[in-house]
């Protein structure tokens, strides 16, 4: 979590050429933290991982966004919102099949 702040905070001291980087660093450091627990035995969190998942999906979105230089604006709030639905129902699912 502090590496997390750490990359937050010199991503907006020291601006990326690249849109989303930084977004998908964080999203990479929060789904790597959640592999290094469940590796070790320790119980994942459900929070951090749906964050990371939204990271990724947001620094992807930027990224193909300045990439590609659509003629169009990316419905990017639009995007998250289905990407959290489908998180919470898979989470959702898994547990009721775990059961």
């Amino acid at each position: 979590m502090g590496r997390a702040l750490h990359l937050v905070g010199d991503h907006r001291a020291v601006p990326s050429p690249t849109h989303g980087t930084g977004a998908i660093g964080i999203g990479l450091i929060f789904l790597g933290l959640n592999v290094a627990r469940s590796l070790n035995g320790i119980p994942t969190s459900g929070f951090s991982t749906t964050l990371g998942i939204l990271a990724l999906v947001l620094g992807g979105l930027e990224l193909a966004s300045s990439v590609l230089r659509l003629p169009f604006e990316l419905p990017v709030f639009a995007i998250l919102l289905i990407v959290l639905g489908v998180t919470l129902l898979a989470r959702e699912l898994l547990r009721s099949k775990n059961e």
